[in-house]
């Protein structure tokens, strides 16, 4: 028989010690066996550690249910057991991305295995499972909790199909096929107007559980993002399991619902992505930080996703310690509302993940930032649930430890920031890497992909950027994809030993420059340099966030070259100076409220932004400060 709680109680008590000691040997294990980063940074190292720790501590086993990933801790309050611990779907389907990356791959494949167990018959991934569920008629419809989230569903269609790129696991995939096709059938149910998007409705709720935000909605582009990419997912898995019928069919409902969100979500008048679709065919206009899903997946045609994204980066929705859910210029918006104002880190991830993936390093790092400062403002080494969207606070409600929102700094750092992604069934992966120019070094270790370990060190100085490559395991060929300043000349690359001078190519885009090249990497280490003259880049304005404070942080909303200079937007507190460090040649200011001096490779822009109240937005013009 079980041990009673008092029993259980006596037993940790008496073993303290011992099971401290247990604990501490498994962490400096999961430590040392898993992905790790070595910056300039020593606050973002912690906390990516710590990322890991919570992650790990949110695979839980329930001896009536089974072993799974729950979605948070938190203190049992005026109750007798812990807070919060349910299994969650979507979550477990979140953070596995994050544990795909840090190589925590056994218990994503358990949580995984977990959520199909309790797959309803029409193929419905279960939103919440209590861990008393074994106890109450939790599966047949009595409580409304279990099967109420629609994007859950899609969601861990993408989980399935992540693990596997990652690890190129084909024994999960066969085991977990039947149920994907399932879960797909089930989503395809959910599209009544033949738009290709998934709908919202009773039970199926998708961004927003709570408040005016969601009234009228058919459906939202937070679920839209994630169904699409679910199509992807499916499509590569059904091509894997070679069921070619099926992965035609996902690619074509696919192209036709990436026509929809990048058609009819888009509201030009306005310059960004609606959040939803209502009942009456009209469109919910607000600015929401949801299109920050499909920013992350890719999804949006690029010049809406400059406009939506710079959007996003602007104080309205992006405070200095994180995303709002709704911007503060909605009628709606409420700081301390859970769906229509509060700062949350989960979708503070997204937009992190969003910036880098459309080359605007400038607007992710500074968010970056303050997530690792979270880590340790509130509870040592873990993420609040929620906080203020108008104080830097958590709200009283707030779950302490909440694996999502951990998740979200892991994340962008490996997909964001250094731009991983792998290809463990193609013994392949990619990498694309966007640091602040300010950062001399940058080492990367244990980066699994397949049956392969990567380690990877990247060294910037002026006018360099040098990467050295090698592996553990078998042989993988490499995309390194190296960042070259806006406007730079004269781009040469060496490599060696496998590779000789000139392989590779230069691709212009936006905000900066790319130069790509494909390498064989094996134990025997490869070595990297792109070397260029001129340019420039931007150094990311971050805040030393205190307790309590309110948002007044310095915002980069635009950087590109216009053929003759630069020209940079940016977002402040009226009538303040802030300062901004470009790393590159000398420049002078030829239009703008600034100065500037160059010391060290670094152009020091001191900028006193104009008279008025509350956030203003202007533009800097730069020349190069030509001899």
């Amino acid at each position: 028989p079980r041990d009673s709680v008092r029993a259980t109680y006596a037993r940790l008590i008496d073993n303290a010690e011992r099971f401290y000691r247990e604990k501490l040997d498994h962490v400096t294990q999961l430590l040392q066996n898993t992905t790790a980063i070595d910056t300039p940074n020593d606050l973002l190292d912690l906390a990516f550690a710590w990322s890991k720790i919570n992650l790990d501590e949110s695979f839980a086993c329930n001896p009536d249910l089974g072993c799974g990933l729950v979605a948070g801790w938190g203190p049992s309050g005026t109750g007798t057991r812990p807070g919060f611990g349910w299994y969650f779907g979507g979550d477990a389907a979140i953070n596995s991305f994050a544990m795909d990356a840090a190589g925590l791959w056994p218990e994503v494949a358990q949580g995984l295995r977990f959520l199909a167990t309790y797959q309803r018959n029409d193929g419905k991934i279960p939103h919440e499972i209590s861990q008393a569920a074994a106890h109450l008629p939790w599966f047949d419809g009595t409580f409304p909790y279990t099967y109420y989230h629609l994007d859950t569903t899609p969601f861990w269609i993408v989980a399935v199909w992540r693990y596997w790129t990652a690890s190129g696991d084909d024994e999960l995939l066969r085991e977990l096929w039947p149920a994907v096709r399932r879960a797909y059938a089930w989503c395809l149910t959910r599209d009544s107007d033949g738009d290709g998007i998934i709908e919202n409705g009773p039970g199926n709720l998708g961004a927003i559980e709570i408040g005016d935000l969601g009234v009228g909605i058919h459906q939202d582009i937070y679920v839209a993002a994630v169904w699409i990419e679910a199509l992807r997912a499916f499509a590569e898995l059904a091509a894997a399991k070679s069921e070619e019928a099926l992965a035609q069919h996902a690619d074509q409902i696919r192209e036709l619902a990436s026509l929809t969100i990048n058609e009819e979500y888009w509201r030009a008048d306005e310059g960004h992505h609606a959040f939803g679709i209502l009942n009456s065919g009209e469109t919910n206009n607000n600015l929401t930080v949801w299109p920050a899903a499909a920013a992350a997946f890719g999804l949006l045609t690029p010049e809406r996703a400059e406009s939506t994204l710079t959007k996003l980066a602007a104080d309205s929705i992006s405070a200095d310690w994180g995303a709002r859910i709704l911007s503060t210029g909605s009628p709606l918006y409420d700081p301390m509302h859970y769906n229509n104002g509060a700062v949350w880190p989960f979708v503070t991830g997204f937009v992190i993940w969003g910036q880098y993936n459309y080359r605007r390093p400038w607007a992710g790092l500074p968010l970056l930032d303050a997530l690792a400062q979270m880590a340790f403002d509130w509870a040592p080494g873990r993420h609040p649930e929620l906080l203020s969207g108008r104080y830097y606070r958590p709200l009283d409600t707030a779950v302490p430890q909440q694996f999502f929102a951990t998740a979200m700094l892991l994340s962008p750092v490996v997909y964001g920031m250094l731009g991983w992604s792998p290809d463990g069934p193609g013994a392949h992966a990619r990498l694309a890497p966007q640091l602040p120019p300010g950062w001399e070094r940058v080492a990367v270790t244990n980066l699994r992909v397949g049956h392969t370990e990567l380690d990877v060190s990247f060294e910037q100085a002026a006018g360099s950027f040098t990467t050295e490559l090698k592996v553990e395991g078998p042989p993988m060929s490499v995309e390194l994809v190296v960042p070259i300043p806006s406007g730079a000349r004269d781009v040469a690359m060496t490599a060696g030993p496998a590779e000789g001078p000139g392989r590779g190519s230069l691709r212009s885009g936006t905000h900066d420059q790319r130069y790509a090249i494909s390498l064989q990497v094996s134990t025997t280490p490869i070595r990297v340099a792109v070397t260029w003259s001129g340019g420039l880049s931007v150094e990311p304005p971050t805040v030393r966030l205190e307790p309590g404070q309110e948002s007044h942080g310095l915002r980069v909303l635009d950087f590109r070259s216009t053929g003759t200079g630069w020209r940079i937007v940016i977002e402040g507190d009226a009538d303040r100076h802030h300062a901004l460090r470009l790393a590159g040649e000398p420049v002078r200011v030829s239009g703008g409220p600034a100065t500037s001096e160059y010391s060290g490779s670094f152009n020091i822009l001191d900028i006193r932004l104009p008279a008025g109240r509350g956030r203003v937005t202007t533009t800097i013009d730069l020349r190069r400060d030509q001899p």
